[in-house]
């Protein structure tokens, strides 16, 4: 087909149109429509704006820029070729199928457009991993908003790697005025320094981006990736060291002063917070470290009411860097608290010998130890205080399971019923009583002869049943006998091996008459106990004399127990007697008379 001067061959009426009905004033416009049968060689346009600027231009079937169909064309149009610049705003093509304008045969509009779209980098989202960079764009005729990635090296990214030394645009996401790009899309992204650029553009190709002049200033902005957690170091310490301040012994208790610090370094974002949770120590449960020298930060508390109970304490430092990277390290230190409140406290035995004691070890236990906040006392040495004397223990997971030498007690201690307890513990806790006596010996289980070597204010047992003594004035037993008197002696029957017997002596000087009856008489040894435990038969009976049939007899079970008296063996004795022995002293006929002198009792 081509274009002819014949009047028939007209542009068809509403078939002229714009591909893109927006332009820039020195854009290219492309036009089509149609014709009637017939073949212009030549067609021309008038194009005006709203204010009256207007131009000419012919289109030749044969010209450039122009194609025909069988009854179609196609051209384009160059503004920057009319004589006369168009306004912004609407402007309408008109079109005469003759060489020459004379009368518009079909007509249409498009829009002038100068001015670029406003666009603004809003944000880079925390750049930890995959940052998105945001913004918001604006332009009645928008076509892309798109970015370019620039590394610390100067090199763009190109779709593959960092490589290109010219901006490579990419094209971002567009929805309702807000525009993102999505940087996991970029290979080889590491940490490191960057630079983001944004252009948009719209249809009428009108740009604005950093690259277009001062006023763009704000479509570049840098960002720092980093996806590496902060680095603890070994610096001649610990990566974190938690010690005492106070007296430098490893050890804390409320009151002492903890120094914390930590060596800590990151490499592409740098620092932001150090930080310690001290409290299980009573201190703030996120107590911020402050940069002290080099990469070293450091900061102190007093250990005051913790939240645990003593020993290994774990005090865990965190750091976070510019970006919101965090790392951890912990170190421990040995918490000793203060006994508070002992639940159970037991002494295990009803009297001690504080002058001798056959018993030199004595059981004492505790549990339900615990501190202020009712934590169970890990470890911790302690005091034990029985009567006016203190004893050293140790606590061991809130217990104290431990012996007590009772000899140690001084001896100007007052004897009688004392008060054993932790010193440590407050006065809700539980104590217990034992009652101090000069001189102490364990029983056996069933009957033994047992004896009082001097006069006792008091006689204290444990663990027995029955005491009694042979009255050979009626051949009798007495189940009542006296215990006090210097000289007494009788049977004691124990209940079991924990069985005792507990002395308190007089402090008086006094001499009595020893009457002996015709038959056997059960006495006991008597030496001065303040410098000797045995005395020989001629002391011990003195002034008495014995007869030839008169004898002296020991039990030949001196060292073992008897389930009934009546079955004791004895022999003639033939050493000295110790104190506490009993014995007897065989009269064959008549009575006997002696005298024992009771010496003032020495503790």
């Amino acid at each position: 087909m081509t274009f002819s001067d014949s009047a028939s061959a007209a542009v068809n009426d509403g078939t002229l149109s714009i591909t893109e009905d927006v332009a820039a004033p020195d854009g290219t416009i492309e036009i089509t429509g149609s014709v009637d049968s017939g073949s212009p060689t030549t067609v021309t346009f008038l194009i005006e704006d709203a204010n009256g600027n207007r131009d000419y231009i012919s289109k030749s079937d044969s010209g450039p820029d122009t194609t025909v169909g069988s009854d179609s064309f196609t051209t384009e149009i160059d503004l920057s070729n009319l004589d006369t610049a168009l306004d912004r705003g609407t402007a309408t093509v008109k079109v005469d199928h003759r060489d020459g304008y004379i009368e518009s045969d079909d007509s249409t509009t498009f829009t002038i457009d100068d001015t670029a779209p406003t666009v603004e980098l809003d944000s880079i989202s925390e750049p930890t991993s995959d940052p998105i960079v945001e913004g918001t764009v604006s332009d009645k005729h928008l076509d892309k908003v798109e970015v370019a990635i620039r590394d610390s090296n100067d090199n763009y990214y190109d779709g593959t790697d960092f490589s290109s030394s010219s901006p490579n645009w990419r094209d971002a996401q567009v929805s309702s005025g807000d525009w993102s790009y999505d940087t996991s899309q970029i290979n080889n992204l590491n940490d490191g320094d960057y630079r983001v650029y944004v252009r948009s553009t719209d249809k009428a190709g009108n740009t604005a981006s950093y690259f277009d002049g001062p006023d763009y200033s704000n479509l570049k902005q840098p960002f720092t990736l980093d996806t590496t957690d902060p680095q603890f170091n070994n610096n001649n310490i610990n990566k974190v060291s938690v010690t005492d301040e106070t007296d430098g012994d490893g050890k804390v208790e409320v009151g002492d002063t903890v120094i914390v610090s930590a060596d800590v370094t990151d490499a592409t974002s740098g620092i932001d917070t150090v930080t310690v949770d001290a409290a299980d120590l009573g201190g703030d449960s996120s107590l911020s470290l402050s940069l002290d020298s080099g990469s070293t930060y450091k900061e102190k508390f007093t250990v005051s009411d913790p939240d645990v109970g003593d020993g290994s304490v774990s005090l865990t430092v965190a750091a976070k860097d510019n970006h919101g990277n965090t790392a951890t390290e912990s170190d421990s230190i040995d918490l000793v608290t203060d006994i508070d409140s002992v639940s159970s406290l037991t002494i295990h035995q009803d009297f001690i010998g504080i002058v001798k004691d056959e018993n030199t070890t004595v059981r004492v236990t505790a549990d339900g130890i615990t501190d202020p906040q009712g934590n169970a006392i890990v470890d911790k040495d302690t005091t034990l205080r029985v009567g006016g004397h203190n004893y050293d223990v140790s606590v061991s997971s809130g217990s104290i399971d431990t012996e007590i030498n009772p000899e140690e007690i001084s001896n100007s201690q007052s004897t009688g019923d004392v008060t054993v307890e932790l010193t440590a513990a407050d006065s809700g806790s539980d104590t217990d009583t034992v009652t101090l006596v000069d001189e102490a010996n364990n029983l056996k289980e069933g009957y033994q002869i047992e004896g009082t070597p001097m006069d006792a204010e008091s006689v204290d047992l444990q663990y027995t049943n029955s005491q009694m003594r042979y009255d050979p004035t009626d051949d009798s037993w007495n189940t009542n006998p006296d215990l006090k008197t210097a000289g007494s002696a009788y049977y004691i029957h124990g209940i079991n091996n924990s069985a005792r017997i507990g002395y308190t002596f007089s402090d008086s000087t006094e001499e009595r008459t020893r009457h002996l009856y015709e038959g056997y008489n059960l006495v006991t040894a008597t030496p001065d106990l303040n410098d000797r435990s045995t005395i020989s038969e001629s002391n011990e009976l003195g002034s008495i004399s014995l007869g030839t049939n008169d004898k002296v007899y020991v039990s030949m079970s001196a060292t073992n127990s008897i389930s009934n008296p009546d079955e004791m063996d004895f022999e003639v004795l033939s050493s000295d007697m110790a104190a506490y022995q009993g014995y007897y002293v065989y009269i064959d006929s008549g009575e006997e008379y002696g005298v024992i002198k009771d010496e003032q009792y020495d503790p």
